[in-house]
């Protein structure tokens, strides 16, 4: 009789443990969320880009509405990890909110499945990592790691730019 006592409680702080691990993680994932829509609700521009040691290979600008709508409509189904292990963490996507006086990134690395926003780096939950690839490609960017044709493109695009007194980013 003592050890059924015994099991039960444990079983029942097993159970409260999962409980609160769970409502942390999902409190956590969904603020994720909400602060991204904060900070695009706060932009005045905002780009996409895929870059390689501060290269930009490729860019495309949408609206703050369009981006908002997008997060709305394919981000809310599952919130992000709050943790994450990392791989190999090399972005090659990001995106950019521009403000007024400040800007914020969202960077995206398709190779370990892994994102950051300010200084929260999570894995991409699986229902979003075709979201985010879709929204690149929808905008004429490739969810892949830059090869090294585009790279020298862009080098040389940059210093032609640099050369013509231009500070604009490549783009495609």
């Amino acid at each position: 009789m003592e050890m059924k006592r015994k099991l039960a409680g444990c079983g029942i702080t097993f159970a409260g443990i999962v409980l609160a691990f769970s409502a942390v993680f999902f409190s956590s994932g969904t603020r994720m969320v909400s602060r991204i829509e904060d900070a695009t609700k706060e932009a005045e521009t905002v780009f996409l880009e895929r870059y390689f040691a501060g290269e930009v290979i490729n860019r495309s600008a949408i609206t703050p509405q369009n981006l908002n709508e997008w997060i709305s409509s394919n981000l809310r189904s599952r919130p992000p990890l709050p943790f994450d292990v990392s791989m190999c963490w090399k972005p090659h996507h990001r995106i950019i909110l521009q403000g007024d006086e400040s800007s914020r990134e969202i960077q995206i690395c398709f190779e370990c499945d892994l994102f950051k926003f300010e200084s929260s780096q999570r894995p991409i939950p699986r229902s979003w990592k075709k979201q985010f690839r879709s929204l690149f490609a929808t905008h004429g960017i490739p969810a892949t790691t830059p090869n090294d044709l585009e790279i020298e493109a862009a080098r040389k695009n940059s210093a032609e730019k640099a050369g013509d007194g231009q500070s604009a980013p490549a783009s495609s």
